[in-house]
């Protein structure tokens, strides 16, 4: 999968792991040492997860052509005695297998 950064274009060779007898843990290997923990319920592959000071939340579902995808992510807002999550930022494609 490829992304516009503040770099440039980036590259990720994302490996999907099945650890042990699961069928709803999925660990996303990124083949740089990141390693995600990510689930699956309701036919969708949702992960959570931080990054420089942003938590980030993702959901991938397979549909009739490909996949969708949907990204939203934001900081924690400290409240009494409750976090919540302000949302920044929500992006969402849907991703087409290419035709031979």
């Amino acid at each position: 999968m490829s992304y516009l950064s503040e770099n440039g274009r980036m590259d990720k060779d994302y490996r999907l792991i099945l650890p042990h007898d699961t069928l709803t843990k999925y660990i996303i290997n990124e083949q740089d040492g990141i390693l995600i923990d990510s689930y699956f319920f309701n036919n969708c592959l949702t992960s959570c997860f931080q990054v420089e000071g942003l938590t980030i939340c993702d959901q991938y579902r397979k549909t009739e052509n490909g996949i969708f995808m949907e990204l939203y992510g934001g900081s924690i807002a400290q409240q009494t005695g409750v976090s919540s999550l302000q949302i920044e930022f929500v992006q969402s494609v849907q991703l087409n297998r290419m035709k031979d």
